[in-house]
């Protein structure tokens, strides 16, 4: 494997049926021309490079997995003497949105309310000293009204909407930054000669790309870096991007430079460490 870069893609558009599938739903039919697409473009870099194979890493969602199966047939029809891997990594996942009490009328393709007012509290909450000037609460779980000392919920809008809450944005930083750690770690025993392409979801891959600019303006001193305001700076960093750039189907080349520099491990290890404290 190249461990200079990865190959960094959004899995395809799925079909919107919470019902059926809840949030694990397989892909909307034709869309083999985003693949084909997908493939010709890490076609060109494979001859360039002299690869001989392909290693797709994929969350566990069904959506990633039957995207890289997509991008893998598109790439065999193209050059049938490939060898193509798959491998599966849980850290890759979505952030767990929870379990929701869906209503009776519910049918495919409708619009979940509660997935919308959450999303929006969650980033009120997370993001707090930007959004309302408060703090940020990185132990908000996902689709919590927070029940508050009086009895009352701070956001009354999410009581009806889920049976379980979902994940903090703590425990979604703290895996997707390990991950970074452990490929690190694995840097010296990748082989030549593959491609290595990752499929995960928009929150995931916007992590992967906003950490690795926050990583270069670090090194290269363009910011006064505090210790625990990495999850900040990416979000202000996330803030400026082009929403063209928050598609799905959308093949991004991500150098490991400033995510594989010594320096940067440790300072990813002390954020897990702030992180892991942080009440």
């Amino acid at each position: 494997m190249n461990p200079e870069k990865i190959n960094l893609i959004r899995h395809f558009d799925d079909v919107d049926n919470l019902r059926l599938y809840d949030r694990d739903a397989i892909l909307m039919p034709d869309q083999e021309y985003k693949a084909e697409a997908i493939a010709e473009e890490l076609y060109t870099e494979i001859k360039r490079d002299g690869e001989k194979a392909v290693m797709f890493i994929t969350s566990p969602r069904i959506r990633a997995k039957d995207s890289a199966k997509m991008i893998a047939d598109s790439l065999l029809r193209i050059d049938n003497s490939l060898k193509v891997r798959f491998s599966v990594n849980d850290d890759l996942r979505v952030i767990d949105q929870g379990s929701f009490i869906i209503p009776e009328d519910y049918k495919e393709g409708d619009k979940y309310e509660g997935l919308i007012l959450a999303g929006k509290a969650f980033s009120k909450e997370t993001h707090g000293s930007d959004s309302t000037g408060g703090v940020d609460n990185y132990n908000y779980r996902f689709g919590d009204p927070v029940l508050l000392a009086d009895g009352t919920f701070k956001y009354p809008e999410l009581s009806n909407f889920f049976e379980r809450y979902g994940e903090t944005y703590k425990e979604l930083l703290i895996r997707i930054y390990r991950l970074v750690i452990k490929t690190y770690e694995k840097l010296d025993k990748m082989n030549g000669g593959t491609k290595l392409v990752v499929i995960t979801h928009g929150q995931p891959s916007q992590i992967f790309k906003d950490l690795k600019k926050a990583a270069q303006m670090i090194k290269n001193k363009e910011i006064k870096y505090t210790e625990g305001e990495l999850a900040k700076l990416c979000w202000e960093i996330y803030k400026k991007r082009d929403n063209s750039e928050k598609v799905t189907g959308r093949l991004d080349t991500l150098s490991l430079d400033e995510l594989s520099d010594p320096d940067m491990i440790d300072l990813l290890k002390k954020e897990i460490n702030y992180l892991e404290k942080y009440e």
